[in-house]
C-alpha cells in the first residue's frame, strides 16, 4: 500500500507540472519557434499569437523574440495592421534595432508614404540610439520621391545628415525635377568637388552645360541668319567662341562618363552632338559607329 500510495504521489505530481502554465508556455513556445524556423509563417503566426494568449492569461511579460518574431511573420503573410502591433509591443520592450527596422517595412512594402513619415517623426530619438535614424529619412525620402512628391522629398532630405551617395544622387533629380536649377548647380559643383566620378553630379552638370550652350548657339544663329552683314558676323564669330568653351565643359564631363558607362547610348548621343557643334567631325564619326553597333 506504501508504495502504491507513493506512485500515484509521483503520477499526480507529474501531472500537475504537465499541466502547469509555465509548461503550456514552454511548448507552445517550441511549437512557434520551429515552425518560425522552417519558414512556415502562417503556422508560426498563428502559433505565436496563441503563445502571447497563454503569457497573458499566466500573467506572465511577453517576452520581446515573441512579438518580434510574431511580427516578422504577419510581415511575412501580408499583415502588415497587425505586424505593426506586434513590432510596436517589441519596441516597447528593447532597445534592439530589429523590431524597428520590421516596424518601417511594413509602411515602405505598403508605400504608405504619410504614415511612414509619421512613424519615423515619432520614433526620431529611437531611430538615433539604434543606429537608424539616417537610414529611416532615407526612406522616407526614397518613397516621396518614387511617389514624384518632390516637394516632400525635398524636406525630407533636409533631415538626413549623412545622406549615402545614392540618396544624393535621387537628390539632384529631385532638384531638377522641381526646377530648382541653381540648387542643383551649387549642390553638383560641391559634391563633384568631393568626388569627380561622382556620376549623378557629372551627367547634371554635362547636360547643363550642353543645354546652356545650345540655347545659345541657336540664338546666336537666328541673329545672324535675320541680318546676315559683317557686322553681326563678327559678332556671331565672338559669340562663338564663348559658346564653344561651353560645349568643351560639356564634352569633359560626358568623356568621363562615357568611360565610366561604355554603354550608355545617352552619353554617346550627347558627345556625338558636342563635338558636332565643336567641328571635331571624326570624333562625331566614330560615335555615330557606338551607336550603330
Amino acid at each position: 500500500m506504501k508504495y502504491t500510495g507513493r506512485l500515484w504521489f509521483v503520477v499526480g505530481v507529474v501531472l500537475i507540472v504537465a499541466c502547469s502554465p509555465l509548461k503550456k508556455i514552454e511548448v507552445q513556445k517550441r511549437s512557434a519557434d520551429n515552425a518560425y524556423e522552417i519558414s512556415n509563417f502562417s503556422t508560426a503566426l498563428v502559433e505565436y499569437l496563441s503563445l502571447i494568449d497563454l503569457y497573458k492569461a499566466s500573467s506572465v511579460e511577453v517576452p520581446f523574440d515573441v512579438y518580434l518574431k510574431a511580427g516578422n511573420s504577419a510581415t511575412q503573410e501580408g499583415k502588415m495592421d497587425q505586424a505593426r502591433l506586434l513590432y510596436t509591443h517589441a519596441i516597447d520592450l528593447s532597445k534592439s534595432k530589429a523590431p524597428m527596422e520590421g516596424l518601417l517595412k511594413t509602411y515602405n512594402e505598403a508605400g504608405d508614404l504619410n504614415e511612414l513619415e509619421a512613424v519615423v517623426e515619432k520614433y526620431s530619438s529611437r531611430l538615433k540610439e539604434v543606429g537608424l535614424y539616417d537610414i529611416a529619412f532615407s526612406q522616407v525620402f526614397d518613397l516621396a520621391r518614387s511617389q514624384n512628391d518632390f516637394l516632400k522629398a525635398l524636406d525630407v532630405f533636409e533631415k538626413i545628415e549623412n545622406p549615402t551617395k545614392d540618396i544624393k544622387g535621387k537628390y539632384i533629380v529631385v532638384l531638377d525635377k522641381l526646377g530648382e536649377e541653381k540648387k542643383a548647380l551649387e549642390y553638383s559643383k560641391k559634391e563633384l568637388g568631393l568626388d569627380g566620378e561622382f556620376i549623378p553630379a557629372l551627367e547634371w552638370l554635362g547636360k547643363y552645360d550642353y543645354n546652356r550652350a545650345e540655347k545659345w548657339y541657336k540664338s546666336e544663329m537666328t541673329k545672324y541668319n535675320k541680318k546676315k552683314d559683317y557686322t553681326q558676323y563678327v559678332y556671331l564669330k565672338r559669340e562663338l567662341k564663348k559658346i564653344s568653351n561651353i560645349y568643351r565643359s560639356a564634352r569633359d564631363k560626358f568623356e568621363k562618363l562615357h568611360a565610366l558607362d561604355p554603354e550608355n547610348t545617352s552619353y554617346i548621343k550627347y558627345l556625338k552632338n558636342c563635338y558636332l557643334r565643336l567641328e571635331l567631325k571624326d570624333k562625331a564619326a566614330a560615335m555615330d559607329k557606338l551607336l550603330q553597333k
